[in-house]
């Protein structure tokens, strides 16, 4: 009995909530190597990044502005689905006024035994999107 308890003890301390990764990419975010943000989104996420930074006149993502130095969050929800789970933040403080009391649901899916950030699906209706406007939105010639 008490080798069980050390054990589920230690599984315990080993865990990793889904909404710890949010601070990780911030930090990641925020150093020398933004690269560094990779490891914490998930395969097919990193591919969609890809493909849809291929597809900007600079071949250049912007930073995102939910990870922003200075923002700071509450979670309002974490829901783990086995692999999967959600998780919503309020923003308490943003460098961005608007983003201030903003709510912002983030995917989580696990990968081995890490939650990452899943971003796949939503990368990729971008990228349809501007398929299917045949990219006059990255032509400025059409304005």
């Amino acid at each position: 009995m008490i080798s069980f308890t050390v054990f589920a003890l230690a599984m315990v301390g080993c865990a990793k909530k889904p909404s710890d990764i949010l601070g990780k990419i911030q930090k990641a975010a925020n150093s020398e190597n933004p690269d560094d943000m990779k490891k914490y989104y998930t395969k097919q996420t990193i591919l969609a990044l890809e493909e849809f930074k291929k597809m900007l006149p600079d071949n250049k993502l912007k930073p995102d502005n939910r990870f922003a130095e200075g923002a700071s969050w509450s979670v309002v929800t974490e829901k783990i689905y086995t692999d999967t789970a959600s998780v919503t933040i309020t923003y308490n403080n943003h460098p961005d006024s608007k983003m201030k009391k903003t709510e912002v649901f983030f995917k989580m899916k696990k990968e081995g035994e890490d939650w990452k950030l899943d971003l796949e699906h939503e990368i990729n209706f971008g990228i349809f999107l501007l398929k299917g406007k045949g990219n006059r939105l990255l032509d400025d010639s059409n304005n």
